[in-house]
């Protein structure tokens, strides 16, 4: 399934995974139990003030456990934490290029058997490597 929008494009594989777009955030659901969740959504700033490098500098002294890493060709900070006592785990990827910020999260279901959540994390981070930032 490849998502174009105005800002990025990425394919995700064809697997089970549906897809609604609701305020702005393209939001991914991959199977009925709602083991986990792919949300995506972009921005453009005007601002003559906005840089993407210092933003990601600045994500990266506000969430302690972040890290630099490389989505394609684009730097991005990931990070990840627990939600709701445990029973959901978020990770996070900020990214963008120029004047465009992309916020991508991944929330899944821990209750799921372990390699599970492995394959459904792996799956996304496969997908978020091809991720194209518009110029």
């Amino acid at each position: 399934m490849k998502i174009k929008t105005t800002f990025f494009e990425i394919e995700l594989p064809n697997i089970n995974w549906k897809h609604e777009f609701i305020d702005g955030i393209h939001a991914f659901f991959n199977s009925e139990e709602m083991e986990s969740v792919l949300q995506i959504s972009s921005f453009y700033s005007n601002s003559s003030y906005f840089d993407i490098e210092q933003d990601l500098t600045s994500e990266l002294k506000i969430n302690k456990n972040a890290e630099v890493i490389s989505l394609g060709k684009f730097k991005a900070i990931h990070f990840g934490n627990n939600l709701f006592e445990d029973s959901l785990i978020r990770y996070e990827w900020i990214t963008g290029f120029e004047k465009i910020k992309i916020y991508i999260t991944l929330i899944i279901n821990s209750n799921q058997v372990q390699s599970q959540m492995e394959e459904n994390y792996l799956t996304i981070t496969k997908c978020l490597a091809n991720i194209h930032v518009f110029q």
